[in-house]
């Protein structure tokens, strides 16, 4: 489902009204900067429910994801800058909102470049592989790490997360299932391909 660029219903990260893209060669990874995720609506509010997964930044450009659950949150990888996901989390009504942690997929910047400037803000623990953690460790002395092995369940207040191992060029890259309440979502980020392994565990 592409952003809107001109003629919004609805924001897409609800999927309540379907929207389409009416800007000729408008890529869905440049969605935030054509749409503006979080956009004010037309009764003035934002689109901000709990539970839905809020896409703040997504591509090469940065990877950052926000899931909130019971008035408490988590921060899946911080790939924005410190500014941007500051401002993104403003945008979709978030910035207030309790921050349990902040997980990572993995080393690569696009995943944790704006990681030291966050944390200085947003004093919250770091949850990483143990690969993860040895790689980013050098610049990141003194965040709170939680470190665990691929495969791993990891728990963070009320989410539980389901870890698995992926085949990327990174240190040891994982993938996860978030379970909240009666909510649950997968992620994977930069998958090489679909492993056994990944197709058992689905």
């Amino acid at each position: 489902r592409a952003g809107v660029c001109n003629s919004c219903r609805d924001c897409w990260t609800c999927g309540e009204v379907e929207v389409v893209c009416r800007r000729e060669g408008c890529r869905e990874r440049d969605m935030f900067d054509h749409f503006g995720i979080g956009k004010r609506l037309k009764k003035g509010k934002t689109c901000h429910g709990q539970g839905h997964p809020q896409v703040l930044g997504s591509g090469s450009r940065g990877n950052s994801l926000h899931l909130e659950h019971g008035g408490r949150a988590i921060l899946v990888d911080a790939g924005l800058s410190a500014k941007q996901l500051e401002s993104r989390l403003m945008q979709v009504g978030a910035e207030a909102v309790e921050l349990m942690g902040v997980i990572l997929t993995h080393e690569h910047g696009d995943h944790s470049a704006g990681l030291k400037t966050f944390l200085k803000k947003r004093k919250c623990p770091v949850y990483a592989s143990n690969g993860t953690k040895d790689a980013l460790e050098p610049r990141l002395a003194t965040a709170d790490w939680r470190a665990f092995e691929a495969g791993a369940r990891v728990e963070i207040g009320e989410f539980s997360i389901e870890t698995f191992p992926v085949p990327h060029d990174a240190a040891e890259p994982i993938g996860m299932r978030i379970t909240a309440g009666s909510i649950r979502i997968g992620l994977v980020s930069d998958l090489g391909y679909v492993t056994r392994w990944y197709r058992d565990w689905e």
